[in-house]
């Protein structure tokens, strides 16, 4: 009992410092992270840009206005970098990014179906596909199909990076505010929205296979 409640002493002293270095390295951390998380799709951006707010709660030398403006400009030309692969790059490079297959009926067809509603309303698909996980990339090669113009891209990616950047920094801004330790606030933020990420993702698979088992069950009515 006594050495626990000395680490939590211990703890409570030295955050103050730990949190000081964090905020000397969050900004080109953010902006690393970020960037390359855009080109691939590894790094968990969303948990980066929140950890940030969640500095920025706590003063810990961290603007809320510039995290949500550097992750916005961040993201916003890792999304041009892709568009760019997949409009230019070869076949390829575009399979390794996309990591989807695109040969299939299925596919196919999703594809089509983004590429009519890009036609009518881009800025808006741009917006939502980058607020949901893993529907970045499918829209993103759907643009490069249809040959989306490249004025009308940069325009809806950059509103689309800069909504995504507020709101993942809400995200790291309510959970800041629920923590007087800013280092519990951001691992418990961070896990969070990894979660988050995560139920999003399964919902979307089992969205997808309830609608390919109804598919099936209309294309084949014997069965």
């Amino acid at each position: 009992m006594t050495a626990t409640l000395a680490s939590a002493e211990v703890l409570a002293t030295a955050w103050p410092d730990r949190i000081a270095d964090a905020a000397s390295a969050s900004y080109p951390v953010l902006i690393i992270a970020v960037l390359l998380g855009a080109i691939v799709p590894v790094i968990p951006t969303g948990a980066a840009v929140s950890a940030a707010a969640v500095l920025a709660v706590h003063n810990g030398g961290v603007s809320l206005i510039e995290v949500i403006a550097l992750a916005a400009v961040s993201a916003w030309l890792g999304d041009c970098v892709v568009y760019a692969l997949f409009r230019w790059g070869r076949r390829g490079v575009t399979r390794f990014i996309a990591r989807h297959p695109v040969d299939t009926p299925e596919a196919s067809a999703k594809l089509e179906e983004t590429r009519r509603r890009l036609t009518e309303n881009g800025t808006q698909v741009l917006v939502v596909s980058r607020l949901i996980p893993g529907g970045r990339l499918p829209t993103m090669f759907a643009a490069s199909a249809i040959r989306y113009p490249w004025s009308r891209y940069v325009t809806g990616a950059g509103v689309a990076a800069l909504v995504w950047a507020i709101a993942y920094a809400v995200m790291g801004l309510l959970g800041g505010s629920l923590f007087s330790n800013p280092l519990v606030g951001i691992a418990v933020t961070v896990i969070a929205t990894l979660l988050v990420s995560l139920v999003a993702r399964y919902v979307q698979k089992w969205l997808a296979n309830r609608q390919a088992a109804r598919e099936s069950s209309a294309a084949d009515p014997v069965g």
